[in-house]
Parts: structure tokens; C-alpha cells; sequence
């Protein structure tokens, strides 16, 4: 399957314009978005069109651009340009007319949006997102989301599920006896699991629950430094958010990169993505008793640790998100001229 991706990138990719960020926001979801960028541009080689600067407070800029689209779009909308536009980021109107301005304001050949933040809740306002927007390709992180999207943009536009995907070179990987972190808890946790493993640093265990990172390379460092990374699924810590979106974020890649092993919850797609299952379930009868037996006895985890760097490494590299981008585009193109 790959290969026939990249065949398909290297047909496709010079009708591609990809619209960058310039939204300069230290916060982990736009330094991560960034960093998607410029992979997927060094990968599939497309030709990039930095979007309109948004200037502080984002909140007016955004919605400064917004109103020009809106003002400017049945003018511009005749300025046909005979190429295909992407943008990948979050699906929120202000934020998607005020990053992309000007270029999803000209007429293209088609127009693609892919985002991550496709939560059940918020589908609604995604759909309408796509209508506004005239997308003619929608790719969204979530399995389960891209399902519902599809049935309510029948006909509208085509919807595709296209997950995550990591830069696997920007992570290291230490060897297991020299990571002095046993258990690393980033971003969002569950607190009936923070409880429940209280006592584990009693029982000698170097526990780094609920931390926030100033830099990514701080981050990158930490991810390097742990045995154990513990990850959820946002339906579990964060239902009134995610409602029953149940997906394989980000953290997970970022984890199977620097070689930790991953305990927590699996994501319902999870399966699907790597064809196993890459994580080991909570045991919730000994919690601690479960982290000391994995750090003691790590020969055990060694051949899943490898499989979910091999499978993260082989399928869900940023190189690989490109190409199933570039093969939605050429399949489109191909539709379009029969």
C-alpha cells in the first residue's frame, strides 16, 4: 500500500499548494502543527504558501481575516487558480478563514482540509465548516468521526479517515537501564489512575505525573528519559469534550517513537491502525503492583516496545500522512476527469 501511495505522491505533488501557519503560539498543538508542516513539505515536496500572519490578540486578527474572506470571497471566488489547496489544522471557522486568507478565497481545482480535533460534539460545526468553506476533500484524525461526517456531508463532499501522524526522526530513544523516569504522565490524565498509583514513588518508583513541557525539546528529553508512558484516550479523560470519540492521538505516536512502553487504554481504532493491539491495559486490581513488575522484569515488553516503533516508524511517519493525503488528491483528480 505504501508503495502505490508514493507513486501517487510523486504524480500529484506538484499541483499541491499547502497553506502554512503563521500563527507563531508556543502551545504544544501549534508547535506539533508545525512541525507536521514542514514534514508533509519535505516529504511529498508540495509547494507551500504561508498564510495570513495572525497578529495578537488572535482572537481579532482571526476574525479580521475572517470578515475579508467573507467580504472579498464573491469576487475573488471567480479568480480561478488551477490547483489544489490544503490546509491542515484545527476545523474552527475563525481560525481556518483567518490561517488560510487568501487562498481558500480564490477558486482552486479542489480544496482539502484535514484536522485532528474532530471530537463527537463538535461535528455539527465541522459539517458547516466544509459547506462555508466549499471543501471538496474533508480528512479528519478520528475513525469514528470521519464515519459520521460522511453520512452528513453526503454529497457536499468527500470524507476520508486519514490518522495522525509523527515525525519519528525529531524523537530519541535511550536505552531501558539508563532512563531515569518509570512512569511519565504528560498533558490530560485520568485522575481515578493518578489516585490509584499514589503510592507508587513510596515503593521507589520515579513517578512525573501530569507535566507540562516550557519547550518541545524539553519534551522530547522527558520522552527519551521514560520507561512508561501512560496514555487515554480523551473519551475516557475527557468526555464532555470528546463525547464517544474514541482515537489514537498524537501522544500515542510521540510515545511508540522514543520507545516507551504505552499503559493506559487502547483507542477503539487502534486495531485498524496497527493491525495489534500496542498497548498494555491498566490493571486496576494492583496498579503499582503492575508498574513495579514491568520495570523489574522489561524483557517481557522488549519485543512490543520494537513492534510499536517498527509499526509507528513504517506506517505513521509524517512521510505516510503526506502520502495518504496525495492519494485522496489523486483519486479525486482522477474522478474528476473521467
Amino acid at each position: 500500500m505504501d508503495g502505490e501511495l508514493g507513486v501517487n505522491a510523486r504524480e500529484s505533488s506538484d499541483r499541491i499548494t499547502l497553506v502554512t501557519s503563521r500563527l507563531r503560539d508556543p502551545r504544544p498543538d501549534f508547535v506539533d502543527l508545525r512541525s507536521l508542516e514542514k514534514g508533509c513539505l519535505r516529504s511529498a515536496k508540495w509547494k507551500e504558501k504561508p498564510g495570513a500572519v495572525l497578529f495578537q490578540p488572535v482572537k481579532i486578527s482571526s476574525r479580521f481575516y475572517t470578515l475579508l474572506h467573507t467580504l472579498l470571497r464573491p469576487f475573488l471566488s471567480g479568480i480561478r487558480r488551477n490547483d489544489v489547496v490544503v490546509s491542515i489544522g484545527l476545523p474552527y471557522r475563525h481560525y481556518f478563514f483567518g490561517k488560510t486568507f487568501p487562498y481558500f478565497t480564490f477558486g482552486s481545482k479542489i480544496r482539502v482540509l484535514w484536522t485532528w480535533d474532530a471530537w463527537e460534539p463538535k461535528l455539527k460545526r465541522i459539517a458547516a465548516l466544509g459547506r462555508e468553506a466549499k471543501i471538496d476533500i474533508l480528512l479528519v484524525s478520528s475513525l469514528q468521526s470521519s464515519e459520521i461526517l460522511r453520512s452528513m456531508l453526503r454529497g457536499v463532499c468527500d470524507v476520508h479517515w486519514v490518522p495522525e501522524g509523527v515525525d519519528v526522526s525529531e524523537y530519541r530513544a535511550k536505552p531501558w537501564n539508563e532512563r531515569k523516569i518509570d512512569v511519565l504522565s504528560f498533558g490530560r490524565s485520568l485522575r481515578q489512575y493518578k489516585e490509584a498509583i499514589r503510592g507508587a514513588s513510596a515503593k521507589g518508583l520515579n513517578c512525573v505525573l501530569d507535566q507540562r513541557f516550557a519547550t518541545k525539546d524539553e519534551f522530547i528529553s522527558a520522552l527519551a528519559d521514560a520507561k512508561i508512558s501512560v496514555c487515554f484516550p480523551k473519551a475516557v479523560t475527557d468526555p464532555e469534550i470528546a463525547g464517544n470519540t474514541s482515537t489514537v492521538t498524537l501522544r500515542y505516536l510521540q510515545s511508540m517513537a522514543a520507545k516507551c512502553l504505552i499503559v493506559g487504554e487502547t483507542p477503539a481504532e487502534a486495531e485498524q491502525m496497527f493491525g495489534y493491539d500496542p498497548v498494555v491495559a491498566i490493571d486496576w486490581e494492583d496498579p503499582v503492583g503492575q508498574l513495579l513488575d514491568i520495570t523489574a522484569h522489561p524483557e517481557r515488553f522488549a519485543s512490543l516496545i520494537e513492534r510499536n516503533f517498527a509499526a509507528v516508524t513504517s506506517l505513521h511517519d509524517v512521510s505516510n500522512f503526506a502520502a495518504r493525503i496525495d492519494q485522496h488528491i489523486h483519486l479525486k483528480l482522477q474522478g474528476s476527469r473521467v
